[in-house]
């Protein structure tokens, strides 16, 4: 029974070692580059190992150039791995062993805790299981206190492999359990797959094959999910397997026929000679000694080409079985003579193990022998130190009653100084002091000028406020109440195109009052900071749009053609009610200004991050003079429209402080007798926050 051993995906290696590769140039710390040196060796050690011992040698001599313990400590330990992937456990063990000793030093918990985890493993690769598991817990209580889920999963699936080996299934589970449950806990799909497939061949082992097949099922279908093809293989074998121990020979079959298709379709040698293994029990079990000695033939076959003492077992013992029921004797004696040796050979590694395992115990008393040795020396010294050392405390008394008298006079001479200088510390404070509060006083002065200015500013203010209340306000309402009073007053003494005129001059004057109402609203509330900026990613063209629509009626009024040529959906970044009640402005003063058959034209221009708006009329035009007073608060500045509209200029300084609040600019351009174009910016919405918004929208 085969069990899955730990492995990780090398999907994207190159594009990782690239990576580290960059990050070794840009990096300017040579212990940062020592550290990415070891990380790029240990990545290339499953396709170019000559390549991670020359670099991990490199990273080793650069660190023992610079003094840099932690750098000697994570390069010894890479050595290590290449030693221990070419199968020299001895020398992989030393170099771990040293990689221990550097990360205790250095405090590096994470190298240590890989350090015992690779002792561990060396001691488990020759025998030692004993060994093996005391690193491997050292290792886990490391990573438990780190909180390092997939290190814990892998370490807990490891102890699993060795009870395994031990034929102690009961803890193998227990451990490849705890694994699982980690390794759900972080997400890690194929880590999850090898803990499964290592439950269900426990149970396979103990004999439980409905259990085998329940946890078996899983890793299949996962497996088909993330197309882990030697997860997916494996389980489809197991199963075979199960099925063959519950005599369900149909399902059997089935499954280790697709374990065969998708083996073959990669490629996978090992799967491939696993399952023709299977695929010959099979048929030997259910007396097809014919397909049992093809499938049996083909495993063993790819089984030597491999090299595989296992699988060389296992496939000659089923084809020596079909061999021999099919009365080919000769195959079946040379199949027999092979499962022996290959079985004395594995029983010879297990010799060898343990022997090696002796030669290890002995090396390490000869190691603890030596250390005593070592520590008695230490103790001599150490006695010698402590004579040396008592002399020089001697020696330092007489020297240090000496030095108490010269110490005494230098003293009281020293006091005189510090207070003289003391006093100067005094001088140079009370100055700093006055500095200081010259400073102080120019800065208050600075303010109450400051106080001074927005004082003015918020006199011109008050003043704008009531001369619109006292004048263009109070007229319009006045107006509204004579004609009212008119048609109240006149009954049928007026006809009804009179009554019409009347209510359209009503109309227009509660328009104009509801305008002057809305604008005089947004000033004040700009004035006390009751309006909010809120910006959004907008769509421009929809305000200009909704704005054409609001406003097209009064247009048509005077025959003005009202028209925009943006076509484009623009989005910019700003608060859509304040961009929209300028846009409505802008055209309504542009509407007053414009004669009858005139034109209004909105049109838009981008440039780098910002959107430039204009509003182009053919109106009557404003003076030079003029244009320098529209957009500031205490200049009364209001001019009757073409169709003798009234209005406070109000408008206009609205439409700059909504602006300038978006981070934009708005200026006019005009010609009398010509036309006018006022022209503001706001920022464009970035590609970014377009994205995000069409995701909100989702």
């Amino acid at each position: 029974m085969f069990f899955v051993s730990q492995y990780s995906s090398l999907i994207g290696q190159q594009k990782l070692v690239d990576s580290l590769n960059t990050l070794i140039l840009s990096s300017k710390s040579d212990s940062q580059k020592i550290l990415l040196t070891c990380e790029i060796a240990v990545e290339y050690r499953n396709n170019n190992l000559d390549t991670t011992l020359f670099l991990a040698q490199k990273a080793l001599n650069q660190s023992i150039s610079i003094k840099f313990p932690k750098g000697q400590g994570r390069a010894l330990r890479v050595i290590g791995i290449y030693y221990l992937m070419k199968g020299n456990n001895s020398e992989a063990l030393s170099y771990y062993q040293q990689a221990n000793k550097f990360a205790a030093q250095t405090k590096d918990t994470f190298e240590l805790g890989w350090s015992y985890i690779n002792i561990g493993t060396v001691y488990k690769n020759i025998g030692n299981n004993e060994k093996a598991l005391e690193n491997y817990f050292a290792g886990l209580k490391i990573f438990e206190t780190m909180n390092n889920q997939r290190a814990i999963g892998w370490i807990y699936g490891n102890i699993g492999l060795i009870y395994s080996v031990q034929l102690d299934f009961n803890s193998a589970v227990e451990y490849y359990k705890k694994s699982l449950y980690v390794r759900e806990k972080v997400g890690n799909k194929s880590d999850i797959i090898v803990s499964l497939i290592n439950i269900g061949a426990s149970y396979i082992s103990q004999k439980d094959y409905q259990k085998a097949m329940k946890y078996l099922f899983q890793s299949l279908q996962i497996s088909k999910k993330i197309q882990d093809h030697v997860g997916e293989i494996s389980s489809y074998n197991k199963l075979g397997i199960c099925y063959i121990q519950l005599a369900e020979n149909k399902n059997a079959k089935q499954y280790l026929d697709s374990g065969l298709y998708v083996a073959k379709k990669f490629d996978n040698k090992k799967e491939i000679i696993e399952v023709y293994t299977t695929l010959s029990k099979f048929y030997n079990t259910v007396y097809d000694y014919s397909e049992a000695f093809i499938f049996g033939k083909l495993a063993l076959d790819l089984a030597k080409e491999s090299a595989n003492i296992v699988y060389i077992k296992d496939a000659s013992e089923q084809y020596s079985i079909a061999g021999e029921n099919l009365g080919n004797y000769k195959e079946a004696y040379q199949s027999l003579k092979l499962f022996k040796k290959t079985s004395d050979s594995l029983n010879n590694e297990v010799m060898y193990k343990k022997t090696l395992q002796l030669d290890y115990k002995h090396q390490e008393e000869n190691q603890r022998i030596e250390q005593e040795k070592i520590t008695l020396a230490s103790r001599f010294e150490l006695d010698r130190q402590k004579g040396i050392r008592n002399t020089f405390i001697v020696v330092s008394l007489l020297l240090l009653v000496l030095f108490f008298y010269i110490y005494k006079s230098f003293r009281d001479k020293q006091k005189a100084n510090n207070l003289l200088q003391r006093q100067n510390i005094e001088i140079q404070q009370q100055k700093e002091e006055i500095t200081s509060q010259a400073e102080q006083l120019e800065l208050v002065n600075h303010t109450l000028e400051t106080n001074r200015d927005e004082l003015q500013v918020l006199n011109k203010t008050k003043d704008k406020f009531f001369s619109i209340i006292a004048h263009d306000l109070k007229n319009p309402i006045g107006a509204l109440m004579g004609n009212t009073e008119i048609l109240m007053n006149a009954g049928s003494s007026i006809n009804d195109e009179q009554r019409n005129e009347f209510y359209q001059i009503i109309n227009f004057s509660a328009k104009h009052t509801y305008s002057l109402l809305d604008n005089l609203l947004n000033w004040a509330r700009t004035q006390t900071g009751s309006i909010k900026h809120n910006p959004k990613n907008t769509s421009l063209t929809g305000l200009i749009k909704e704005n054409i629509t609001l406003l097209d009626a009064n247009a048509k009024n005077k025959n003005i053609n009202l028209f925009t040529d943006v076509t484009d959906d623009i989005r910019i970044l700003s608060d859509p009610n304040m961009i929209k009640t300028v846009i409505r402005n802008l055209i309504t003063n542009a509407i007053k200004f414009t004669h009858d058959q005139g034109s209004i034209k909105i049109s838009v221009e981008t440039e780098d991050d910002i959107a430039k708006i204009h509003i182009t009329d053919s109106g009557v035009g404003i003076s030079e003079e003029n244009i320098a007073k529209i957009f500031k608060v205490g200049e009364h500045h209001s001019t009757q429209g073409t169709n003798n509209e009234a209005g406070t200029g109000l408008g206009l300084v609205i439409c700059r402080e909504f602006v300038e609040k978006n981070g934009g600019r708005i200026w006019v351009t005009s010609k009398e007798c010509v036309g006018t174009t006022f022209s503001f910016t706001v920022p464009l919405a970035t590609q970014a926050q377009t994205d995000e918004d069409d995701l909100f929208e989702m």
